[in-house]
């Protein structure tokens, strides 16, 4: 589920609001590689914070004997939320970071590009049908 800025506003505090913030479409675009690194580790170690909590929690919630027991009710609903909006953010940064990755990618090595040649020796033509049209031509 997508959560919405009103949805988590209550929930998160500053710095995790500005992480959200951070992670939207139009921001998350304008980040650099070593911003959506540095923002990928926080987010991370954000989500996995609020998701042992939430287990903690779950286990100290539960009441009775081991037969009978059973969560309570939803004490530890909001460290849940948390932790799936901080998963949500997560998974937005490393869905920028893999773009990113790859457009560097792409435009470090040119597809046209050819190895260079000793001046002198005549192109290798690698395109069977090019080759047949120059020798029809001469």
């Amino acid at each position: 589920m997508s959560y919405t800025l009103r949805q988590v506003k209550p929930l998160l505090t500053q710095p995790e609001l500005e992480l959200f913030q951070a992670s939207r479409a139009g921001a998350v675009k304008e980040l650099t590689a070593r911003q959506l690194a540095s923002k990928i580790t926080r987010a991370r170690a954000l989500r996995d914070k609020f998701r042992d909590t939430y287990r903690r929690q779950t286990v100290a919630t539960r009441t009775g004997p081991a037969k009978a027991r059973q969560q309570m009710g939803g004490e530890n609903n909001r460290t849940e939320i948390k932790a799936d909006i901080l998963g949500e953010v997560l998974q937005r940064f490393e869905a920028q970071h893999d773009k990113l990755q790859a457009r560097l990618a792409k435009s470090s090595s040119p597809r046209g590009a050819r190895p260079h040649q000793a001046p002198g020796t005549p192109a290798v033509r690698t395109n069977p049908k090019a080759a047949q049209r120059s020798r029809r031509s001469s």
